[in-house]
């Protein structure tokens, strides 16, 4: 692992600020410490660092352990960079990008989380789950699994992404294109997108 290509500082009102003159194209920072992306067999990326730790306390445990790499991407711009580094670091490894549910602006269709974390799936046949809330349809601000965890709890991030992993690396030595889970689990279609 290198040196730091860059620093986020984040004000107490949410404000984020990169370094002047850092690298950000790219650039992730590894959550996971105990799975490097190299050696892993799925790796989760996520926007921001609240959201990778929240993927993180998730997915550390049980049958999972030892599998999987969680990573910042520092936001969705930078999400096709980084899967394509990624890549080239680990050819064998499934991607899931655990993309915001960022409300799309008048005329889109989806988000900005959505919208590059589709874009970068498509280029590592990947793919991409976004968050489902209790609440979601009501007058809400939450958008993505760190909201998910502090709204309704480790569990319900947990129970989100567990299975659609657990698919990927079953169907991991079966095929290499994108996986579909439109035919496979009624419970958690409503929380991914198939490519």
């Amino acid at each position: 692992m290198g040196g730091g290509a860059s620093l986020q500082r984040i004000s107490g009102d949410g404000t984020k600020l990169l370094e002047k003159g850092g690298v950000k194209k790219g650039s992730y920072f590894v959550v996971s410490r105990e799975v490097l992306p190299e050696s892993a067999s799925c790796i989760v990326i996520a926007e921001g660092l609240a959201t990778a730790k929240s993927l993180h306390a998730a997915l550390s445990h049980g049958s999972l352990k030892g599998e999987v790499s969680v990573v910042m991407a520092v936001d969705a711009y930078n999400l096709v960079a980084v899967a394509e580094k990624l890549k080239e670091k680990n050819n064998e490894a499934r991607f899931v990008f655990a993309a915001d549910r960022d409300r799309p602006k008048a005329g889109e269709s989806l988000g900005v989380g959505e919208r590059y974390a589709t874009e970068a799936a498509q280029g590592v046949s990947g793919q991409v789950v976004v968050p489902s809330f209790i609440t979601f349809g009501q007058e809400t601000r939450l958008t993505d699994f760190n909201d998910l965890h502090t709204s309704e709890g480790l569990f319900a991030v947990r129970q989100q992404l567990e299975e659609v992993v657990r698919l990927l690396l079953t169907s991991q030595h079966e095929t290499r294109k994108p996986y579909s889970l439109e035919s496979d689990t009624q419970s958690i279609t409503y929380h991914q997108r198939s490519l």
